[in-house]
């Protein structure tokens, strides 16, 4: 069964390509011919040992954050508030797995935002922030877990609540990287 990774880093050696790719939270070094037929699949730790992989990565999540944020805002102002919502934790999100892999070299695994910030020590307001968000990943996306229809369930003021948490673990991310 042949299974496609999206690509992270590319780099050629005499006749071949070797790809740092991901799949889940798995990386695996690939070599493959010029023509992309693939001699070795080899799955490593859950972060890239190449120093300048990792360092993309964190760009990479950092510049996913900040444009997660801008879309929370907007979607706010269109008054889509649980999408609002649900980019708002994603934000968050990605601002401290980024903080995590700048800090100790590793990609955290799950969407557990206490864990994250816990990691980090963060400070009692910036729990609390990452705890006002922290169910929103479920909630705010699957009626099963919002015990009703997101989309109908919340309103500016959740939207604004949820933002400010959010703006608040960005801000401090942003201090620590």
């Amino acid at each position: 069964m042949s299974r496609r990774f999206p690509a992270r880093h590319t780099w050629e050696k005499e006749s071949a390509f070797f790809i740092l790719a991901r799949s889940k939270s798995v990386w695996y070094n690939v070599r493959t011919d010029k023509k992309g037929g693939i001699y070795t699949l080899e799955a490593q730790e859950n972060a890239p040992d190449n120093a300048s992989a990792l360092k993309r990565l964190v760009r990479d999540n950092w510049a996913q954050a900040k444009a997660d944020a801008t879309t929370a805002l907007t979607l706010r102002d269109a008054g889509i508030y649980y999408a609002s919502v649900f980019f708002a934790q994603q934000a968050a999100e990605k601002a401290l797995k980024s903080v995590i892999l700048h800090q100790r070299s590793k990609n955290p695994r799950g969407h557990n935002l206490i864990t994250f910030a816990n990691e980090l020590s963060a400070p009692l307001d910036i729990m609390n922030a990452a705890g006002e968000l922290n169910f929103e990943f479920l909630s705010s996306r699957n009626p099963e877990h919002a015990e009703g229809v997101p989309a109908q369930i919340y309103d500016v003021t959740s939207a604004n609540l949820h933002l400010a948490a959010s703006a608040k673990i960005v801000e401090w991310a942003r201090h620590l990287l």
